[in-house]
């Protein structure tokens, strides 16, 4: 994995950016860590939680890819230490969901593989932390929640209490992209579905996840093509008898409408 090394003004920028009225922070131990955004948002007040929960998933992949890695950014706050310093991850039930299980949905924070790269080395504020998911036989049935959070140890207590976890919905399916959001739904693509997800991939043969779509929704030219393209494309599709499923409706019993 490639290292990015940061001056220790940029850990200070971090706390002025995500403390905020945070105030109960008590500053007796020399150092601190938390999670952020990735370095280039670090300065940006409204990207501070934009990789708090990510989206997965396998489908894409060939069938010999049994594991893949999600990174996560995480910082120190404090003293800058003249040797690498570990930190530790714990995983966090969410009430609710289906919980990843470690061994299982992804590698345990204490198997020698990755627990090496999670250390702040030596001169360092930052580092990109991996997050190993395995390709359970589970997964194309359920999408998988896990959220972790940074814990206490002898090199660093805890940041602000808002940026000390992260979570990362997995699945072997399709998933809804977390750019898809209530705005997108309400003015460009519709109501989310499996079925029209499902549709939009086969229609255009592009992958219609947050590394695709993050950027169409972000130019208000590029989501209203898509919006009046996907609108051709499904009067083109209800309109042939020989398609199936026509008129187009999803899993809910739901016409798809864009």
């Amino acid at each position: 994995m490639k290292k990015l090394k940061y001056i220790p003004i940029l850990a200070a920028a971090f706390v002025i950016l995500s403390c905020n009225n945070d105030d109960y922070l008590t500053y007796g131990v020399d150092s601190r860590i938390q999670f952020g955004p990735a370095p280039k948002y670090l300065y940006s007040t409204s990207y501070q939680s934009v990789d708090t929960l990510k989206a997965y998933t396998f489908v894409y992949e060939n069938a010999s890819v049994v594991q893949d890695t999600v990174f996560f950014d995480i910082y120190t706050m404090g003293r800058v230490s003249d040797q690498d310093r570990p930190f530790k991850l714990k995983q966090v039930q969410v009430e609710g969901v289906d919980n990843c299980v470690a061994g299982v949905h992804y590698k345990a924070f204490d198997d020698p593989t990755v627990i090496k790269h999670y250390v702040i080395k030596a001169g360092d504020t930052h580092e990109s932390i991996p997050i190993v998911f395995l390709r359970d036989a589970s997964l194309k049935q359920k999408i998988y929640t896990l959220k972790i959070e940074v814990e206490a140890n002898e090199y660093f207590g805890l940041g602000e209490t808002a940026t000390l976890w992260r979570k990362v919905n997995v699945a072997d399916r399709l998933i809804k992209p977390n750019s898809w959001t209530t705005s997108v739904e309400t003015y460009y693509l519709g109501k989310y579905s499996y079925v029209k997800h499902s549709w939009m991939v086969a229609q255009t043969g592009f992958r219609w996840d947050d590394e695709f779509l993050a950027p169409i929704v972000a130019s208000y030219a590029e989501i209203s093509y898509w919006k009046a393209k996907f609108k051709e494309l499904l009067a083109k599709y209800n309109s042939n008898p020989n398609n199936p499923n026509v008129p187009l409706t999803d899993e809910n019993g739901v016409l798809v409408s864009f």
